[in-house]
């Protein structure tokens, strides 16, 4: 709904939400789309705050699939 109406900052937030659904889930690479989308939507958006809890979501998804060079990226 929230991408019907065009309201990009809930959408991206929603996102967030759902990527941390599937990282407790363990399904790791569904996180990463999901966090990467939430991330284009915040830095379109210039939620600054947002992308700082997206990137860091990222970095810990990579930490727990042992990619420690991409995690501090």
């Amino acid at each position: 709904m929230q991408q019907a109406v065009g309201d990009r900052a809930r959408e991206a937030f929603t996102l967030v939400n759902i990527a941390g659904i599937y990282n407790s889930l363990g399904d790791y690479q569904q996180a990463l789309d999901a966090y990467n989308k939430a991330l284009t939507l915040q830095r379109a958006v210039k939620d600054r705050p947002g992308e700082a809890v997206a990137l860091n979501n990222i970095a810990q998804v990579y930490s727990s699939l042992g990619d420690y060079q991409s995690a501090k990226c």
